[in-house]
């Protein structure tokens, strides 16, 4: 397998654990690379949880992106994910970029908050866990006029040491009931403008 080579100029982001690049092979496709010990648990838990757990369930849900192994890279070895773009070829911004701009209309306020509670119900049909929620970590994919979908891009999984909510229905629900509503109660207050914030407040379970 030969290694792909990243540089400064693939960068999208860097988190706490793990940085990302765009794939200089692959249009639509990202590498995450973790840094440290800690980015490396967080790649695995997901991996782990989107290959062996979800399964289908993740495509039909919708709301989260397409992971399509490992790769070799200069940095170490990578996982590649979909890249999540707008319809004319750019990254997608996230919903705390979008929510925090000053020119964000009622109307993208309106819109957002529905997708929002499509995700959230998606998020419970599909039993989707996320180790936790943040507005940086929900993407506003522009598909086309009026036509647009929300992705969540990381902590996807549990970080329970076992993790009976991948096996017992009722509590992989009120274990996404209660990440749901901290995200909502304390993520959005605390990264959102207040007016923002108060307009998805009802968006708890």
């Amino acid at each position: 397998m030969s290694t792909v080579l990243l540089t400064e100029e693939q960068f999208i982001a860097k988190g706490s654990h793990k940085q990302c690049f765009r794939h200089p092979q692959q249009e639509r496709q990202c590498i995450k690379v973790p840094y440290n010990q800690a980015g490396q648990t967080d790649l695995n838990r997901e991996i782990h949880y989107l290959t062996h757990i979800l399964g289908k369930r993740g495509a039909e849900s919708g709301i989260l992106p397409a992971y399509y192994g490992p790769v070799e890279t200069n940095l170490g070895t990578g996982h590649c994910f979909e890249l999540v773009c707008d319809a004319d070829g750019k990254i997608s911004a996230s919903i705390e970029t979008i929510l925090n701009n000053p020119a964000c209309t009622s109307q993208q306020i309106t819109q957002i908050h529905d997708a929002l509670l499509h995700l959230r119900n998606q998020m419970l049909k599909y039993r989707i866990i996320a180790m936790s929620i943040y507005p940086e970590n929900i993407l506003y994919q522009r598909l086309g006029e009026n036509n647009f979908r929300l992705v969540l891009i990381n902590d996807m999984g549990s970080s329970s040491v076992l993790p009976l909510e991948y096996f017992l229905a009722p509590l992989a629900k009120a274990k996404i009931k209660r990440y749901w509503n901290r995200f909502v109660q304390n993520s959005i207050p605390h990264r959102l403008p207040p007016t923002v914030a108060d307009a998805l407040a009802d968006l708890t379970f």
